[in-house]
């Protein structure tokens, strides 16, 4: 196969991708393991596109997975999972309980007197605490506030510890959000950054 037969292509598996692969000329077994792994993909593509649409039916009929999915860095998918996951807001007194509870609060430890904090406890739900660090990376992107506030800890403190502190930032925000029920705007960041 040629390299250059896909130069230009941003998609080799998309519609004029998989006609190429198709188009192909290949010898003995070869056309018949291509043809049942494009035959595979394109399955798996109209079931994902099955449980795409199901996913915006049910944030669709759920009122506050639209409020969530209006937090930068939060879709269809991850909105849902926290809906899902957190369940009932009114668990939780505060953010910082929100953010204990997902395991995203630095470890504490002390001896004589003395306290010091270490890295995250990870002891909260493993799924939150993954969605939330995902919606960190859509959030720089696609929402500036967010992205300075981002930068900003990042130059004093580096990568990882600007997106655990963006991730808590989030969470404030999503409880803020949930507990009011309302979508998110960002120039009302500007009071909680």
């Amino acid at each position: 196969m040629e390299d250059n037969v896909f130069r230009g292509l941003t998609d080799k598996f998309g519609k004029t991708g998989m006609k190429i692969m198709r188009s192909l000329e290949l010898e003995g077994n070869d056309r018949a393991i291509l043809n049942g792994y494009l035959d595979l993909i394109e399955e798996l593509s109209r079931r994902i596109a099955a449980l795409n649409k199901q996913i915006k039916a049910l944030v669709k009929e759920d009122e506050i997975s639209s409020y969530l999915k209006s937090v930068p860095g939060f879709g269809d998918l991850l909105g849902l999972l926290l809906r899902y996951e957190i369940d009932d807001i009114e668990r939780f007194a505060s953010a910082k309980k929100l953010c204990s509870y997902v395991g995203i609060v630095p470890s504490t430890y002390s001896s004589g007197g003395k306290t010091w904090h270490g890295r995250i406890t990870k002891e909260g739900n493993k799924w939150l605490r993954w969605a939330v660090i995902e919606a960190v990376h859509g959030a720089i992107i696609t929402s500036p506030s967010l992205r300075r506030y981002y930068n900003s800890v990042k130059q004093r403190r580096g990568d990882k510890a600007a997106t655990i502190a963006l991730a808590r930032k989030l969470l404030e925000i999503i409880y803020h959000v949930w507990k009011e029920k309302r979508p998110y705007y960002e120039k009302e960041l500007a009071y909680t950054v």
